[in-house]
């Protein structure tokens, strides 16, 4: 069974972005978390991701890892708004790999962990994610 919380450290709705995302996807998101330079917590693991590890301990650790490198977010915003000079706001950042998309949606020092499945188009879904996030 799926993971799901509350979400208790960012002040958008976190809760209505997560089900966007899942809705958008074709229920494709394989984790999301909310999360700040000082705390993160899992909003919503799926079952995908629940049976690579033994333990729910071992995805906290994972959660550990991540947010330890996730305050650059808020640095690499900064660093791509001097980048780019038209830009006037850099939402998110997206990677791909084998494995999975990687999103995260940024609103002042507040952000939105969302990973899906490979092949979802994200586009689409980011946009409709940063409007919830920015409100």
């Amino acid at each position: 069974m799926p993971i799901t919380n509350a979400p208790t450290h960012v002040d958008f709705d976190a809760a209505a972005a997560t089900e966007l995302a899942r809705e958008q996807s074709d229920d494709r998101v394989i984790v999301a978390a909310e999360y700040t330079v000082e705390e993160f917590q899992v909003l919503y693991a799926s079952d995908r991701v629940l049976e690579e590890y033994d333990d729910p301990g071992a995805l906290d650790d994972v959660g550990d890892r991540l947010h330890s490198y996730m305050h650059v977010d808020f640095t690499e915003r900064k660093l791509f708004e001097d980048l780019y000079p038209p830009a006037k706001e850099t939402r998110g950042f997206v990677t791909y790999t084998d494995y999975t998309t990687v999103v995260r949606v940024l609103d002042g020092a507040e952000g939105l962990y969302l990973s899906f499945e490979p092949g979802v188009a994200v586009t689409p879904i980011v946009d409709e994610v940063a409007d919830i996030v920015t409100q």
